[in-house]
């Protein structure tokens, strides 16, 4: 019942704030406008991508001396765009890479590879059976903006499993430190609680994050009652994947510090430590190779977002 309550939170509002038809009228009036001014919009577009070197896009618009060029681009996102502005970013780094060429490089290191990767994977699915137009021409969106919404909701969908996962491995959690009395009271709070319906609605990494996270935690519990190396291992997969899918996540690993820090022995470092950090480093850099492949843009990129400049408010890097 608990699962099912959280996959009807999970369906529920998938097309919300997404582009549509109707929307895109309020502000064209008709598709012919739309198609007359896209021409400008992919003049205006290709011209702000030019300004933009890494991520080096906080003074991209002193770059632009052309006030028509911005206004048009504007325009162009309102046709592209959800109504969560980040979601954008999910999609511009999977529009980055070059399968064909055997290009996986997303040139935005923000959100990890072990989410950037999965949801191409579900784009390809879809596409296959016929159910979404992926194209290379973005003026084809701008007069068919139901395909653009599909992508969207389908990169959402990546959000929603995941969802459903965090309330199974909550559940699964609770049941294994107290019973399932408490595992389903904590599973029916997950299943409702307004955070995590709300990311489990938007492409980006952080309810796939938690997932993996709490898959991590789920494996640490586990390991704890014994010296055994596959769960100590496991523990690390799943850290590395947390990781991988958004950094911060790498803050699951303090626990197993503190574990071993209490009672030190090398048996213990080789066990709880070692094995564990080479399998999350390992898992990790596998799906996050650019990281090595392009460090300096890597760095770069988490240089701007460390500094304010992406929202998350860390102290700056770059200096």
């Amino acid at each position: 019942v608990v699962l099912s309550v959280s996959c009807l939170y999970g369906y529920i509002g998938l097309d919300c704030g997404v582009p549509n038809l109707n929307r895109s009228l309020l502000v064209f009036g008709t598709k012919d406008r739309i198609a007359q001014m896209s021409e400008d919009m992919v003049e205006s577009r290709n011209k702000i991508y030019a300004n933009i070197t890494g991520r080096d896009e906080s003074d991209f618009n002193k770059k632009i001396d052309n006030d028509r060029t911005l206004l048009v681009g504007q325009m162009r996102t309102y046709l592209l765009r959800s109504t969560d502005p980040d979601e954008q970013q999910t999609l511009a780094a999977i529009g980055n890479m070059s399968p064909g060429n055997l290009d996986f490089n997303p040139h935005f290191f923000g959100y990890g590879g072990a989410y950037l990767y999965i949801v191409p994977v579900f784009l390809c699915v879809f596409k296959t059976l016929g159910q979404v137009t992926i194209s290379s021409d973005i003026s084809y969106y701008f007069l068919n903006p139901d395909e653009i919404a599909k992508i969207f909701i389908i990169s959402r969908l990546v959000s929603a499993i995941a969802g459903v996962g965090v309330v199974l491995l909550i559940y699964l959690i609770a049941k294994m430190l107290f019973n399932s009395s408490v595992a389903i009271i904590a599973g029916t709070i997950a299943a409702t609680t307004s955070i995590i319906i709300a990311n489990s609605h938007i492409c980006k990494p952080h309810v796939l994050g938690l997932l993996f996270s709490l898959i991590c935690i789920y494996f640490f519990i586990k390991a704890s009652r014994g010296l055994s190396t596959k769960q100590w291992i496991l523990f690390g997969v799943f850290g590395g994947l947390a990781t991988g899918a958004s950094v911060h996540y790498a803050l699951v690993f303090l626990p197993v510090v503190f574990k071993f820090l209490r009672k030190p022995s090398l048996k213990r470092f080789n066990i709880e430590l070692l094995l564990p950090g080479i399998s999350a480093i390992i898992m990790f850099f596998v799906t996050n190779p650019y990281v090595l492949i392009s460090f300096h843009e890597a760095i770069s990129s988490v240089s701007y977002y460390s500094g304010g400049n992406g929202g998350w408010g860390y102290a700056s890097l770059s200096s």
